[in-house]
Formats: structure tokens, C-alpha cells, sequence
């Protein structure tokens, strides 16, 4: 079965963000408790990332900004963000932006 439109319009645009400033896919399951290192990371498949805000299930993006061992994660998809802190020992909890 095809993807809708809007999905492919949506992938795309997310592989034009990718390519400025060191954007990545997630195409293999990947834990977002490993992600620490400055970087954008583009989710086509939600299943592909474990410890994202609960009931995320859109696409999204994951941008982690690290600064002297500490590191923000904020996902955002189409409607809604979160963001999470790391301390340099152990993840805080995901909370809404909005």
C-alpha cells in the first residue's frame, strides 16, 4: 500500500532538513537514552526509537544539544513538542511544551 501523500510530502521535507547541519535518519532501532551527542535525528518510524515521550506515535524530529556533559533532547513532530535533560548521570522525565 502507498503512503499518503501527506506522509511522503512529510518524509521528504524531513530529508531536507536532514541534509543541513548534520541531520541522521533513524533507521535502526536505536534507544534515545544513548543519544547525547549534538545532533538532529529524524524519526520516519517512531517503533525505531525507544524512551521517546510516551504515545508519540508520529513522525518527528529528535535535536540533542550537548554542553560540558550535559545534554537537552527535545522531539517534535507536526503538533506538539517535549524536551528531557540529561545531567551527566541519568535522563530526567520527558515534559510537554505545549
Amino acid at each position: 500500500m502507498a503512503k499518503p501523500k501527506v506522509v511522503t510530502d512529510i518524509l521528504n521535507l524531513f530529508a531536507q532538513i536532514a541534509s543541513i547541519k548534520s541531520g541522521q535518519f533513524i533507521t535502526v532501532l536505536t534507544d534515545a537514552n544513548t543519544l547525547i551527542d549534538t545532533c538532529r535525528y529524524l524519526i520516519g518510524d517512531p517503533n525505531l526509537l525507544t524512551n521517546r515521550p510516551a504515545d508519540t506515535m508520529k513522525y518527528g524530529m529528535l535535536v540533542v544539544e550537548n554542553s560540558g556533559g550535559y545534554s537537552t533532547q527535545t522531539y517534535t513532530t507536526y503538533d506538539q513538542s517535549w524536551c528531557r535533560f540529561y545531567n551527566g548521570n541519568q535522563w530526567w522525565a520527558w515534559y510537554s511544551l505545549y
